[in-house]
């Protein structure tokens, strides 16, 4: 079965998204069966990951090694199909929580779909977001 990620650009306590990731998370069983796919809920700040600051690009690094915490993000995002990243509008961009756990993947992500779901507290509802 198809398995699609779901993930909190967020890490803030009183981020707006959790609203929007709470519903969709309490009406799950009906989106799987709508789609034909398992939903899986991931708030980007579980993994609670530092700035990424290794020596070499993950690509260039094939025996790296990752803290238990920050491999279970890449695991988490490898084993997903695809993804739908909820994302706040921040200064007409995305948080630095993304940039962050997408900077500690190499080819995960690779040829998969994405889909980005913004938001905001204003009547543009997150469209400056690039």
């Amino acid at each position: 079965m198809t398995k699609i990620n779901i993930i909190l650009g967020s890490s803030r306590e009183a981020s707006l998204g959790k609203n929007l990731f709470k519903y969709l998370k309490n009406n799950k069983s009906k989106y799987e069966l709508q789609i034909n796919a398992e939903l899986n809920f991931i708030e980007i700040g579980q993994y609670e990951l530092p700035f990424f600051y290794e020596a070499l690009p993950p690509m260039d690094n094939k025996n790296r090694r990752l803290p238990a915490n920050q491999q279970q993000g890449v695991d988490d995002m490898a084993s997903a199909d695809g993804y739908i990243f909820l994302t706040p509008e921040y200064n007409h961009s995305f948080p630095a929580v993304i940039k962050n756990a997408i900077d500690y993947l190499s080819n995960q992500i690779a040829n998969k779909a994405v889909l980005t779901m913004t938001y905001d507290n204003n009547g543009r509802g997150g469209q400056l977001v690039v």
